[in-house]
């Protein structure tokens, strides 16, 4: 079982306008964790009368709000799908606009947030925030298979933990690649295993082979990954879950 304080060794720099960002989250976790202790999942919350099921909604929107404010197009993780590398260097039909993707799902993530807050396996804001990190992490999506994957996530009735295992993407048949910057250093943080399953650097445009690991110019940090889902659920993610 995890120590109190420990957190994902993501270390994101944390601004002083994160810093009240992330205390007023802090707040409005604290303040949905007393008023409803023994909601776990989305599901829960529809056992409960018009008047209380209403005050969860929007205590809930308010935190999904601020996690959205942080940063409104998720941290990234320096991944693009190969649709989105194709069709961004010669198409630019709104269809094929691209679009930074959360993978985690806000509205599903959010009760992994409030369990780890309540248990006090997350009780500083530092360790609030890169965990916020990790689960606001995108990946650049044209907006049609953007649109697919919430279709999927929805359709499916997806979990959380269904999402960590990229079921989503999987279903969809996305494949990943590298973020060309030009130039530009990227970190290549929030990669899972998971992720790492999908990444196929290679792709065929215009008749030529474009392999998107030259564009790798920082190596991937090696995230220390503490076991912060032991006790949430059956589900079985290790420690390396993190590459």
């Amino acid at each position: 079982m995890l120590e109190k304080n420990v957190y994902i060794d993501i270390d994101v720099p944390l601004t002083d306008k994160n810093k009240w960002q992330v205390y007023y989250i802090d707040e409005k976790l604290s303040e949905y964790i007393g008023t409803f202790p023994n909601i776990k999942k989305l599901e829960d919350a529809k056992n409960l009368n018009s008047y209380q099921a209403g005050r969860e909604t929007a205590i809930r929107r308010i935190i999904q709000n601020l996690l959205y404010d942080i940063r409104p197009g998720g941290f990234e993780t320096g991944l693009i799908t190969h649709n989105a590398f194709i069709y961004g260097n010669n198409d630019k039909g709104s269809s094929h606009r691209i679009v930074d993707d959360h993978i985690y799902s806000r509205n599903l993530s959010i009760f992994s947030l409030i369990e780890l807050r309540k248990s006090g396996r997350i009780s500083e804001l530092k360790d609030l925030y890169n965990y916020i990190a990790f689960i606001c992490s995108s990946i650049k999506v044209t907006a049609d298979e953007n649109r697919e994957v919430a279709g999927i996530v929805d359709k499916e009735k997806m979990n959380f933990f269904d999402l960590l295992n990229m079921e989503h993407y999987k279903v969809c048949n996305i494949n990943l690649a590298y973020v060309n910057k030009r130039g530009k250093y990227i970190t290549y943080k929030y990669i899972t295993n998971k992720i790492k399953e999908l990444i196929v650097p290679n792709i065929k445009m215009d008749g030529k082979l474009h392999n998107t690991l030259s564009y790798k110019i920082l190596e991937v940090k090696e995230n220390k990954f503490f076991d912060i889902f032991n006790g949430m659920n059956g589900d079985d993610i290790h420690k390396s879950f993190f590459i």
